[in-house]
């Protein structure tokens, strides 16, 4: 009977790839090149093959671990400015009414 499920199962693995991929590029401020709605659709899909939950908990593995990842970062670099200042010079000042 795994037979049956198995071109479901390979379908679900390969959409959440599909997704966590898109989820990297997103993290990579690289998705120009992104189809949201493909991206809205695999998701669509799997919630309503009864796969939210795992679709859920993926995401949230995922969100963690990025997390966990840029918290290290921030602990490595606390004498570095994480948001560099604007460069205000050669900006004309503002009027004073």
């Amino acid at each position: 009977m795994l037979i049956a499920w198995a071109p479901m199962l390979l379908l679900l693995r390969r959409s959440w790839e599909k997704l966590q991929d898109a989820i990297q590029q997103i993290f990579n401020e690289n998705a120009g090149e992104l189809s949201f709605e493909e991206l809205y659709r695999t998701g669509y899909n799997m919630v309503l093959h009864k796969h939210g939950d795992m679709l859920y908990q993926n995401v949230e593995t995922v969100l963690k671990e990025r997390s966990g990842t840029l918290c290290e970062k921030v602990a490595q670099n606390t004498d570095k400015t994480l948001v560099p200042s604007p460069d205000l010079r050669g900006l004309p000042l503002a009027s004073t009414m």
